[in-house]
């Protein structure tokens, strides 16, 4: 998370999340992350740009 916290000051354009089957995903761990990682993408994009 303090990885994508930093990309902060950057210009980025996208952000792309592959890979997550939640059929495959027993214990949901990974579509949490998942969830998590595009929340904090979206709170990102929301700051305002500098």
């Amino acid at each position: 998370m303090a990885l994508l916290r930093g990309l902060a000051g950057v210009n980025l354009c996208g952000m792309d999340l592959v890979e997550v089957t939640p059929m495959l995903d027993h214990a949901d761990v990974t579509c949490l992350l998942a969830a998590h990682l595009l929340y904090e993408g979206l709170a990102l994009a929301a700051l305002p740009r500098t």
